[in-house]
C-alpha cells in the first residue's frame, strides 16, 4: 500500500510560481486500480513524476508498506514504483535485449530475470505473437513498440504501477489486452494508479479529479 499525505508540487515559469497540486492526500491500496483524471495541463503526469521521485516535490510524505520514502534509495524506490511513460524510450537492439535491458541494472542484481517463455507468455497477451524476440525494437510500428515498452516494465513485477496514458498511441483491441494484463497484475497484489482521459472502463476501484491544483476523489466503485 502506497498512502501519500500533503502533497504539493509546483513549477517555475517566467518568473512566474505555478502551482501544479496543493495539499494531496490519497491512499493506493494494494490489489486496486485508480484512475486519474483532470483537463490537459491539470498537473496528472506531475502527479506521476513526483510520485516515482523522478521530479523534486515541494512538501508531502510517502509512506510504502509502512515505511518512509526518506529511507528508501531513490534507484529502490523507483524499482518499486515504476512510471510507465506514455513515449517509448527502446534501444536500438533487439526486442530480447529491450525486455531485459532493466536486469542489467545494478539495482535489480538480486531480481529474477525472466526466462524466454516469460517473455513470449506477456508478447503474447499484448497480442504480440507475431513479434519474435530477434526483431529490431526499432523496425517494428509505434504501438508494437508501445507495447513492448509497456511489457519491459511489467516484466519487471514493481508494486506500484504508475501508468501514464499507455494507451494513447493503440488501438481498441490492443488496448483492451493492455488492460487485461494490467488487471492480472492487479489481481496478484500490484496497486495501479493510470491517468484517463477515455470513457470510464469500470476496472478502477476509485478515481481520483485534479484541477486547479486541488485533487478530489470522485466516486467509488465497490
Amino acid at each position: 500500500m502506497l498512502r501519500v499525505n500533503h502533497l504539493s508540487c509546483s513549477y517555475v515559469n517566467e518568473s512566474e510560481t505555478k502551482v501544479v497540486v496543493k495539499d494531496a492526500n490519497f491512499t493506493l491500496e494494494d490489489g486496486k486500480i485508480y484512475d486519474l483524471t483532470g483537463p490537459s495541463g491539470s498537473g496528472k503526469s506531475t502527479i506521476l513524476k513526483a510520485l516515482a521521485k523522478l521530479i523534486p516535490r515541494d512538501s508531502g510524505e510517502f509512506i510504502l508498506d509502512g515505511k518512509n520514502s526518506k529511507e528508501i534509495k531513490n534507484t529502490i524506490w523507483r524499482r518499486e514504483v515504476c512510471l510507465f511513460m506514455q513515449t517509448t524510450s527502446l534501444i536500438d537492439a533487439s526486442v530480447l535485449e529491450n525486455l531485459l535491458l532493466p536486469f542489467s541494472y545494478k539495482v535489480r542484481q538480486n531480481s529474477h530475470v525472466p526466462n524466454q517463455g516469460e517473455m513470449r507468455e506477456v508478447l503474447d497477451a499484448l497480442l504480440l505473437e507475431d513479434v519474435d524476440l530477434e526483431h529490431n525494437a526499432h523496425k517494428l510500428s509505434g504501438g508494437q513498440q508501445a507495447r513492448i515498452a509497456f511489457a519491459r516494465n511489467y516484466l519487471t513485477k514493481p508494486k506500484v504501477m504508475l501508468l501514464d496514458e499507455v494507451d494513447a498511441s493503440l488501438d481498441s483491441k490492443s488496448a483492451d489486452a493492455l488492460w487485461e494484463l494490467v488487471d492480472r497484475a492487479a489481481r496478484k497484489g500490484a496497486s495501479v494508479l493510470r491517468i484517463r482521459h477515455k470513457d470510464d472502463d469500470g476496472r478502477g476501484y476509485r478515481r481520483f479529479y485534479i484541477n486547479n491544483a486541488k485533487l478530489e476523489e470522485l466516486d467509488r466503485h465497490e
